[in-house]
């Protein structure tokens, strides 16, 4: 899930779709926890962005996402530190309308898998995963 996670902050599509299928292949693993650990890594991305844009040193930002952690009680699929340190370096490659399209993503996705079955799970977090790889700008 670590790397999956890292993969999708980087943008890196071709290793994201790669561990796709390790990542569900893993026990207690399944597309609602895959969405719940993205939820939280791409809002704190988006809280990240947010304080950046205002002005806020690296160092508030890490403290924010500490803090955040903390009193949210988030679920970012992976140890505290290295989530921190991923979601660091994500908010240097991620723009606001670029974060606003991955958190609708996830909404669509999130209903997507709590309703009838249309795709598998694997399908479901592949489209995910694609439409986090994809720069708009340059698909249009």
């Amino acid at each position: 899930m670590t790397d999956l996670l890292d993969a999708l902050a980087d943008r890196n599509a071709a290793k994201a779709v790669a561990l796709v299928p390790v990542v569900l292949a893993q026990p207690n693993a399944n597309v609602v926890t895959a969405i719940m650990a993205l939820a939280t890594q791409m809002s704190a991305v988006a809280w990240g962005r947010a304080a950046r844009d205002r002005g806020v040193p690296a160092a508030g930002i890490s403290s924010g996402f500490y803090t955040l952690l903390k009193e949210g009680r988030a679920f970012p699929g992976r140890p505290w530190k290295d989530a921190v340190a991923g979601w660091q370096r994500a908010v240097q490659r991620w723009m606001v309308p670029e974060l606003e399209r991955a958190l609708h993503d996830l909404l669509a996705a999130d209903t997507a898998a709590k309703e009838t079955r249309v795709s598998s799970d694997e399908q479901l977090l592949m489209s995910l995963v694609l439409s986090f790889c994809t720069d708009r700008q340059k698909a249009a």
